[in-house]
């Protein structure tokens, strides 16, 4: 008995392991998600970019990348690496037409390893009557020992991070030879498009991090009721565990008899529509 109550449990493992891929493929294979048509009015506005779309989608496990701009940079002059963003293929298509378009285009966060540091660049697009305006900041994450006292006097030594602004000012773009001007300083951004294995594996990626969530109670967050998904299923499950209760309840009392009658009468009329009227 135990060895086929554990060969049930395994088995509904794989069932669920097997579903669980058959719906993720098929939401991955849907020209729309639920991201996109959620944010559509909100970026067709201009109130988010692209940028915040896909950090959204990110979150849920849904995102894919199509392509990518990095800046390769040296703010220090000596040491140099590679700040990056992901972008879409359609609007590096678009928006290679002119400067402005283009400013508007790589405007967004990039962020990287210099070194021993993470850096972050933000370059920030605004058009207001007519008038643009580029600026850009630069960040750097430091770590810094701080001690702190508790109420016995014992002293705890912290590493907390926090952000350095290193360079803040306005930038200009040069569509023909891809450099962007910093206060002066030119920094030469490549774009190219992500290749099919890196797609992959990001879609890979995507399921397998939802199970590792999952493993460790986090299913995560609900697109319907904008809360945690295990926090909906404990306020709702109760009402189906109710349900299930009564109609086991009611299977019972109605089974048990008419199973009886049916082998007291077998191959009588009153078998035969028992039969029937369970089937």
């Amino acid at each position: 008995m135990f060895k086929y109550i554990v060969k049930r449990l395994l088995i509904s493992i794989i069932i669920l392991l097997g579903v669980s891929v058959i719906i993720y493929t098929m939401v991955r294979l849907m020209p729309n998600d639920y991201v996109d048509l959620k944010f559509a009015s909100q970026l067709q506005s201009g109130a988010i970019k692209q940028q915040d779309v896909d950090n959204f989608k990110k979150l849920y496990g849904l995102y894919t990348p199509e392509a990518r701009i990095r800046f390769r940079w040296s703010p220090d002059g000596s040491t140099e690496g590679i700040l990056e963003k992901d972008v879409r293929i359609k609007d590096h298509d678009t928006d290679i037409q002119n400067a402005e378009m283009y400013a508007d285009f790589v405007s967004g966060d990039y962020s990287g390893t210099i070194g021993d540091n993470y850096y972050n660049l933000a370059l920030t697009f605004e058009k207001v009557d007519g008038v643009v305006s580029t600026t850009y900041k630069l960040e750097r994450y430091d770590y810094e020992n701080v001690t702190v006292k508790d109420d016995k006097g014992n002293e705890t030594t912290h590493s907390v991070l926090h952000k350095v602004t290193v360079k803040e000012g306005n930038y200009a773009v040069d569509i023909t030879t891809d450099t962007i001007t910093l206060d002066g300083l030119n920094v030469t951004n490549t774009y190219e498009k992500v290749s099919g294995w890196e797609t992959l594996g990001t879609i890979l990626g995507g399921y397998f991090g939802w199970l590792g969530n999952m493993m460790k109670g986090d299913l995560g967050h609900s697109f319907k009721y904008e809360k945690p998904v295990a926090s909906v299923i404990g306020e709702n499950m109760w009402i189906s565990f109710a349900i299930a209760v009564v109609a086991t309840l009611l299977q019972f009392l109605i089974a048990i008899p008419l199973g009886i009658s049916s082998a007291t009468h077998q191959y009588s009329a009153q078998d035969y529509i028992v039969t029937i009227f369970t089937m």
